[in-house]
């Protein structure tokens, strides 16, 4: 993958774990309602899930991956 391409996709990363989102909204619910305590099992399942989706993308960027053939029409 080119270097702008890792600069673009540090960015989007960086911008989608400082935004506000539906697990910060869900986090502070739950932090709320049941304390402490067993809303750190909401964050840490959130912060499991981000790295998981940020994983599987990075691997659909590479050059052979799905999304580089189907969006960048490398090797259709």
């Amino acid at each position: 993958m080119q270097l702008d391409m890792w600069f673009i996709y540090f960015a989007s990363c960086v911008g989608l774990s400082l935004s506000p989102g539906p697990n910060g909204l869900l986090a502070l619910t739950h932090g709320v309602l049941h304390g402490s305590r067993k809303t750190l099992f909401t964050i840490s399942g959130g912060a499991i899930g981000f790295v998981i989706v940020i994983a599987l993308w990075m691997f659909g960027m590479r050059d052979d991956g799905i999304f580089g053939r189907v969006y960048f029409g490398k090797r259709c």
